[in-house]
């Protein structure tokens, strides 16, 4: 354990806590979840819907304490008896006060209402249209925000795009984590997080041979990270596919799609 990881554990627990009351406030059985593996004492449904809040709530908040300093070396300590990095009761406070200060603060969030509200209230409303779409029977009622709707469209398009691959397009195989998306790329497995992605970018490299088209490569920019960077297969690349062909566009569009800047 690290001091960011202390904060955000410390942060999920309270997201949890928050939107474990709402959905018992309106009569669903926290227990009894969608996405999350149901396990004995565990809510799930408050740790599916907990996913859209971790980065604009939580990893945001305990980003900014400690690059501004207002948390330092001595709000933390490390246990003894519990193995584990702990804050001091000041830092304790000061990290609390913080959090409440942010689910107070008001926004225009959400994309289906125009006017402002507290990130708690969002929270509740987003509950509201969990329960709507389940009464309706139609998933589009509930639509998560933020960094969860990147892994979602990643798999929609993913599935959608699955059974129309062009005849040696690379094998792109992607898992839907909790706060991650697991690409395996050519049997080679690389974790990305979504709130870590700056920026996704696309070149064409073009050799000698062909002066149309060549291999196309795809860099991943993260926070604080190293960049991933994909190429093309050798079969892709010998039947001239244009980018929207290759198994890199399932990634890049997604992304696109998302929000996210890509060029």
């Amino acid at each position: 354990m690290d001091p960011f990881n202390s904060l955000i554990s410390l942060g999920y627990s309270i997201i949890l806590n928050e939107l474990y009351g709402k959905i018992e406030g309106k009569g669903l059985n926290p227990y009894f979840g969608v996405m999350h593996k149901d396990r004995e004492k565990h809510p799930t449904l408050a740790s599916d819907l907990m996913e859209e809040w971790r980065a604009v709530l939580i990893d945001t908040t305990a980003l900014s304490m400690l690059n501004g300093h207002e948390l330092v070396k001595e709000d933390f300590y490390t246990g003894i008896d519990q193995p584990g990095v702990f804050l001091e009761k000041d830092g304790f406070r000061k990290y609390i006060q913080k959090l409440e200060g942010k689910f107070r603060t008001e926004n225009k969030y959400l994309s289906y209402i125009d006017y402002s509200v507290s990130f708690r209230r969002a929270m509740d409303l987003q509950v509201n249209q969990f329960v709507k779409a389940i009464e309706t029977e139609n998933v589009e009622e509930y639509m998560p925000e933020g960094a969860f709707v990147i892994a979602l469209l990643i798999v929609c398009v993913y599935y959608a795009l699955r059974e129309k691959r062009t005849k040696g397009v690379m094998q792109l195989k992607l898992r839907f984590d909790s706060d991650a998306i697991i690409l395996n790329v050519n049997r080679r497995q690389h974790l990305v997080r979504y709130h870590d992605i700056t920026e996704v970018h696309k070149i064409m490299v073009i050799d000698r041979t062909h002066t149309e088209k060549g291999c196309y490569r795809m860099t991943i920019k993260r926070h604080g990270k190293s960049s991933l960077e994909f190429e093309t297969t050798q079969q892709e690349y010998e039947e001239h596919l244009d980018f929207e062909e290759t198994g890199l566009a399932v990634f890049y569009n997604a992304c696109k799609e998302a929000g996210l800047k890509c060029c």
